[in-house]
C-alpha cells in the first residue's frame, strides 16, 4: 500500500469510518459509478455486507445512490464532502467538551464524596 492509500485511510478512520466502509469508498472512488456487485468484487467483502456499508456511506453524503432503468448504482459524492464530515464531526466533539466540562463540579464533588467515606 502505498503512503498516498494509508494516509486517506487513517484519515477516513480519524472522521469514524469503519475499515468496510473504507474499503468501499476506495473501491467505489476507483471505479466511479458501479452495481453493488462490481463495488462487493473491489472491497473484497460479500453483497449483502456492501449493502449495509454503502447504506451508512450514502447517510454520511459521501455516496450517491443512482437508480437506472432496471439497476441501481453508486457513485462517490464529490470529495469535499469529506470536509463536511470532518465539521460535523468537530461541532459534535465540541458539544461533548462543552457538556462534559458542564457536568466537571458535580463529578469532582461526587469523587470527593465518595473519597471522604
Amino acid at each position: 500500500m502505498d503512503a498516498l492509500n494509508q494516509q486517506l485511510e487513517n484519515l477516513l478512520t480519524s472522521l469514524g469510518l469503519s475499515e468496510k466502509e473504507i474499503s468501499v469508498y476506495l473501491a467505489l472512488s476507483k471505479l466511479d459509478k458501479a452495481s453493488v456487485s462490481a463495488i462487493s468484487q473491489a472491497a473484497g467483502l460479500n453483497r449483502t455486507s456492501s449493502y449495509h456499508v454503502l447504506d451508512r456511506l450514502t447517510s454520511l453524503g459521501l455516496v450517491k445512490l443512482i437508480k437506472g432503468k432496471t439497476k441501481e448504482y453508486y457513485k462517490i459524492e464529490p470529495y469535499d464532502k469529506i470536509i463536511f464530515l470532518a465539521q460535523k464531526n468537530l461541532r459534535v466533539t465540541k458539544k461533548r467538551f462543552t457538556i462534559a466540562n458542564s457536568i466537571m463540579p458535580q463529578l469532582k464533588s461526587l469523587y470527593e464524596k465518595s473519597s471522604k467515606s
